[in-house]
């Protein structure tokens, strides 16, 4: 459209240059005509012709003009219309490429962190089959957890049994954690007791200030977000795993800490036979 459009446009200044050029030659004819001639009615029918002349050839150079001015105002407005076309999809296109560069960016994260927390499972599997004492095992599995789940205190419970008190739950690793030697908790008792007992997850996000203090085993500060994973061995509850943090745990972290939990049953069981 935008060149037969450019085409008629060439055609129409060609046809008013030849226009121009023959209404020149018209006129000036006219008028040489007049100036040689001494009689008087051809003078006057001649002056009368060479007006309507002028008038024709001017009328329609006006006319070829504003078709040829309308003609590049089409242009014009196509090649805006164009532009803003092609900017548009330049647009589409960049934002597409955006989203698809996040998109890999994501799926890149995602692929580099199901990566390192098969490493670190792996990491606390051979922890655990070396010849170093539940304690020693249980402080560096939480030490292992920091690095990768911004761990601010973390515990570590395993749950022993008394025959004049009944089950309880002993801390046998810490975290960025000051250990009172006389620090347990009942079934039921506080959140990670609560957790023992029911035998279920809690994540727990935007603890309200002093919370944290007041009901867990996590001190004086007040991190955020709260997670206490129960570990289970034929449904029953051996251990509780509690860390708290600046950063939510996902749904993703609560599915690892599930599959974590068998391999520190292993050890803890383990331990319990030494």
């Amino acid at each position: 459209m935008k060149r037969k459009l450019e085409n008629i446009a060439i055609l129409l200044f060609i046809v008013f240059l030849i226009l121009a050029i023959v209404g020149i030659i018209v006129i000036q004819q006219g008028a040489s005509q007049i100036l040689d001639s001494t009689n008087v009615r051809f003078i006057h029918d001649n002056i009368q012709s060479l007006i309507w002349n002028v008038i024709f050839v001017f009328l329609v150079l006006i006319a070829l003009s504003s078709a040829v001015l309308y003609i590049m105002f089409q242009i014009s407005k196509k090649n805006k219309q164009n532009l803003e076309f092609q900017r548009q999809e330049n647009l589409i296109e960049n934002e597409e490429q955006t989203k698809q560069f996040e998109s890999n960016q994501v799926n890149r994260f995602k692929q580099e962190r199901i990566k390192r927390l098969d490493q670190l499972n792996e990491r606390v599997r051979v922890l655990g089959t070396q010849e170093i004492s539940i304690n020693e095992y249980c402080n560096k599995v939480l030490s292992s957890l920091a690095d990768e789940f911004e761990v601010f205190q973390g515990l570590f419970y395993i749950l022993l049994k008394d025959e004049g008190i009944g089950s309880y739950l002993s801390i046998t690793g810490t975290y960025a954690f000051n250990k009172r030697e006389d620090f347990t908790l009942n079934l039921g008792e506080g959140l990670a007791g609560q957790v023992a007992k029911a035998k279920r997850t809690v994540n727990i996000k935007q603890i309200p200030q002093g919370y944290i203090k007041a009901v867990s085993g996590l001190g004086e500060n007040t991190p955020t977000n709260l997670l206490i994973c129960p570990l289970l061995n034929k449904e029953e509850t051996i251990g509780v795993l509690e860390l708290a943090s600046f950063k939510e745990f996902s749904k993703e972290d609560e599915q690892f800490f599930s599959q974590l939990g068998e391999t520190l049953v292993e050890k803890i069981i383990q331990s319990n036979k030494l």
